[in-house]
């Protein structure tokens, strides 16, 4: 069975569906298809009518999208649903919240960036931008202040949620240099350098 993931390099969810493929070891199994959704000359809705990365094609059945869906999928077919949690004693849904924070901050994030760099000065609406800037920083403290309840998987493994929290802090490195979120959570400025060695996660960063 084929799959194709229509992904970008700048992408925090295609690169929290590309460090999962990473972990699981099947790379081989998944070809990668940049893709530039903002090109007026790309035909992506044809794959996906949504407009928005990434998407997995799956030969012999619709498309994949929204990258929570994705995750869930490939770990379903290649990890036995390891990086989700468990369903026996209910750790899933503590991974699953943790994701939901984690992916909070990368919607807010992307909805940032693109009212200060699609929108001409006298269009940006300040309010909207507070309001985002707002989702990130109580989501970050929050994070912060319960970061040892953070659900982590045994030995030399890591799950959804670790994913996902590492594709937002990076997200904000890349697109917003000036915003210091590490001096206000130093756990998380630290769990950030750690697990940045790692290397699914070294080899998916973002290009500066």
């Amino acid at each position: 069975m084929s799959m194709k993931l229509f992904t970008s390099p700048t992408s925090p969810f295609a690169r929290k569906v590309r460090i999962l493929i990473d972990e699981l070891g099947v790379t081989e199994k998944i070809e990668m298809v940049d893709t530039a959704v903002w090109s007026p000359d790309t035909d992506f809705r044809t794959v996906n009518p949504i407009g928005k990365i990434p998407a997995l094609l799956v030969e012999g059945r619709a498309v994949v999208a929204d990258s929570t869906l994705i995750c869930s999928y490939i770990d379903e077919q290649f990890g036995n649903f390891g990086h989700h949690g468990a369903h026996s004693d209910g750790s899933w849904i503590d991974v699953a919240q943790w994701q939901n924070l984690a992916d909070g901050v990368m919607d807010a994030s992307i909805l940032w960036f693109i009212e200060i760099a699609r929108r001409t000065p006298e269009t940006k609406a300040q309010w909207w931008i507070d309001r985002q800037h707002l989702t990130i920083t109580t989501c970050l403290a929050y994070m912060e202040a319960h970061l040892d309840q953070m659900p982590v998987r045994k030995g030399d493994k890591v799950n959804i949620a670790q994913i996902s929290l590492v594709c937002a802090l990076g997200y904000l490195d890349l697109r917003f240099e000036d915003y210091d979120w590490r001096a206000a959570n130093p756990k998380l400025a630290t769990w950030m350098r750690d697990i940045s060695t790692r290397p699914s996660v070294a080899s998916t960063a973002p290009p500066k």
